[in-house]
Parts: structure tokens; C-alpha cells; sequence
């Protein structure tokens, strides 16, 4: 029986761990250390999360909260200024109607000999502004002469008045369109001709969307280039230098003559003071006089460069 029990195993657990102190077995070792010593500890790097004091929730909640109130305020903002902004498209467009009315009730004054005597001829006549209007509504919208309504003019103030008016309406119109090629020729020698102009055009309108005070100036620019050569070329070659000064763009290469009034900004109009310059713009507007009004534009927008010069 003692031989039996020496040649049975003894079980693994019960058998005397390798590495431990007398009488310590396989058994008594936790899982992982069996038979091959204590297990490795386990390390672990992890900072103990630290619970945020009452000073920093609330801190944390007050960021939140002015997040959320400067984008609603943005959002807010957005609204009222998309809003502002139909409004002055409605405010312009009602203004521009009105403005087209109040012309359909007055006769026009244009500073010109021939077309000032057609416009005595039809109030001699007795043709309303508004009935004059529709007569040659057509013909200005268009530009072209064979618009106006030759034969209603004739119902209203007979075959010779009407002869009388055309005569006068068509060398009022040659004259304005010589003087209006001037304008253009002019222009397009000092910004290089129709492609670089259609570049600084484009380059303007983009701007004044976003640049109040230069869609003021922009405003002054429009009115000289309307006007005069002279005023025109003075106009564009400030556009042009605005253009080229401009770190969006590629200048523009112009060659302009040495001492050309274009090429230095410079022009021979007389000073006038933005006090004087609001006092005679009401005379102008009053009297409708229209020329009287570019003219003056076109001294205020010189007399602000040389103030600009001096300071």
C-alpha cells in the first residue's frame, strides 16, 4: 500500500512552488505566478482624473454660455443687416421712381442752345413734361433717334413745330454723341483701351460692395466721366491708380505721356470749399441744371485730393 501511494502523482497544486519558502505550493500562488515567480506589476501612467472645483464649472459654463450669446448676436447681426440691406434696395428703388416722376412733371434744363429751344418749342406748345416724356422715352432708353415718336409729336404740335423740334433734338443728339466718343477715346487712352477698362470697371464695382467710403468716391468718379474729356480723364486715371495700388490686383501697364494731366492726377480747376460746394450743389439742383451739378463734382473731387495732398 506504502509502495501504491509512492508511485502516485502528487497533484500539481499541492507540490512545493519552485522560488517560495518551504511549504508554500503551486496552490497558494495566485494565478500568473504559478511556477514562475510573482507576477510583474502592472503600471499604469495614467494621471488620476481630477475632479474640476465648483470655480471651474463654473467658468466652464459661463464660456459656454457667452459662445452661444456671441453666436446668436452674429446671427442676430446677419439677419439685420440682410434685412437693412433690402430695405435700402427698396428705399433706392422708390427713391430712383419717385425721382423719374417728379421729371415727368418738370421741363428739363440742359445748358444747351438747341435743346433748350426744343423745350420752349413744347411749351409754347403746350405739351406737358410727362407728354414730352413719352414722346422721347423710347429714343433716350435706347439711344436711338428713329425711337422718338415722330408721329404722335406731330398729332400734338403739328408737321412744322415738329420739323422745328426734330432739327434741333438731332443736332442736340450728334453733338452729345461726338462729345460722348471724346469721353470714351479719352478714357481709353489712359487705362489702355476697352479690355484694361472693362478690368478696372469690374475691379470698382466689387470693391464699392464692401468699401463705403470708396463707393462714395466711386459715386464723384461717375458723374466726371459723363462729364467732360477733361473730367473724364481725371476720373479714370484716379480709378486706375486706386486699381494698381490695390495688393489684390495686377497693375495695370498704361504708358502715359510725362506731365500728362492724367498721369499726375493733377488738374486746373479752382478750389472750393465743401461749404461752398453744398450751397451752390442746392442752386444747381434747384435750377435742374445738371451741367452746373457735374462741373461742380468735379471741383469738389480735385479740391479733396489737394486737401488730402496738403495734409
Amino acid at each position: 500500500m506504502a509502495d501504491e501511494n509512492a508511485n502516485q502523482e502528487v497533484p500539481f497544486e499541492k507540490k512545493q512552488a519552485v522560488g517560495a519558502p518551504e511549504g508554500v505550493t503551486n496552490g497558494d500562488l495566485s494565478e500568473g505566478e504559478v511556477g514562475n515567480g510573482p507576477a510583474a506589476p502592472v503600471i499604469n501612467n495614467t494621471a488620476p482624473k481630477k475632479e474640476p472645483t465648483a470655480e471651474e464649472k463654473a467658468a466652464a459654463e459661463k464660456a459656454e454660455a457667452d459662445k452661444a450669446t456671441a453666436e446668436k448676436e452674429a446671427a442676430d447681426k446677419k439677419v439685420a443687416d440682410e434685412k437693412a440691406e433690402a430695405d435700402k434696395k427698396i428705399a433706392d428703388e422708390a427713391a430712383e421712381k419717385a425721382e423719374l416722376e417728379a421729371s415727368k412733371k418738370e421741363y428739363p434744363v440742359y445748358n444747351d442752345e438747341a435743346a433748350d429751344a426744343v423745350v420752349s418749342i413744347l411749351k409754347e406748345a403746350g405739351v406737358t413734361p410727362e407728354e414730352s416724356d413719352s414722346f422721347f422715352r423710347a429714343a433716350v432708353e435706347s439711344g436711338k433717334l428713329e425711337d422718338i415718336d415722330v408721329g404722335k409729336l406731330t398729332e400734338k404740335v403739328g408737321k412744322e413745330k415738329a420739323s422745328l423740334i426734330m432739327i434741333g433734338v438731332k443736332d442736340f443728339y450728334n453733338r452729345n454723341t461726338q462729345e460722348v466718343k471724346k469721353v470714351v477715346d479719352e478714357v481709353y487712352k489712359v487705362v489702355g483701351g476697352e479690355e484694361q477698362l472693362a478690368t478696372v470697371k469690374n475691379w470698382a464695382l466689387e470693391k464699392e460692395k464692401t468699401d463705403p467710403a470708396f463707393k462714395a468716391e466711386l459715386d464723384e468718379y461717375r458723374a466726371m466721366l459723363n462729364s467732360t474729356p477733361v473730367q473724364a480723364r481725371l476720373a479714370i486715371s484716379e480709378l486706375l491708380k486706386a486699381y494698381n495700388a490695390d495688393p489684390k490686383t495686377s497693375s495695370l501697364k498704361v504708358t502715359i505721356t510725362e506731365g500728362d494731366s492724367a498721369g499726375s492726377g493733377q488738374l486746373s480747376l479752382d478750389y472750393i470749399s465743401r461749404a461752398d460746394y453744398v450751397k451752390e450743389m442746392k442752386v444747381a439742383e434747384d435750377k435742374r441744371d445738371t451741367g452746373a451739378q457735374e462741373r461742380l463734382r468735379a471741383r469738389r473731387t480735385q479740391s479733396i485730393a489737394q486737401e488730402k495732398q496738403r495734409n
